[in-house]
């Protein structure tokens, strides 16, 4: 049975879906998302993973950062889980990205230090 919390979730989601247009509700969704590392939202993460803010990153460093957001596909502890991943995204995008070496693209891209619990 689900916990009261995820009964909460859904329907303050279903209510901001009246309220709010898309791309607000994905702003705030990734204002609050963890991307590893102490990283809490996008700007974080873009600092942390890239060093930049998020306005300088190309569109592939962005995907990258939604690909580790999206549930939290380290790179540096799962490089092929993470690789994976983020070429299905660019795969259903229509940014151009280096299908032949993906990571060709994100050589701007720190890795921290695998977290382990």
């Amino acid at each position: 049975m689900p916990a009261r919390w995820q009964f909460i979730d859904m329907a303050v989601t279903s209510r901001l879906s009246r309220e709010w247009p898309a791309e607000r509700i994905i702003d705030s969704i990734l204002e609050k998302r963890y991307f590893g590392h102490q990283a809490n939202g996008l700007e974080q993460a873009a600092r942390t993973y890239f060093d930049l803010p998020v306005e300088q990153l190309s569109p592939s460093e962005t995907a990258a950062l939604l690909v580790i957001g999206s549930a939290y596909s380290a790179p540096s502890c799962e490089p092929d889980d993470f690789r994976r991943a983020y070429v299905q995204l660019m795969l259903r995008t229509d940014f151009a990205f280096n299908l032949r070496d993906p990571d060709a693209d994100l050589t701007r891209m720190k890795l921290p230090v695998c977290e382990t619990s």
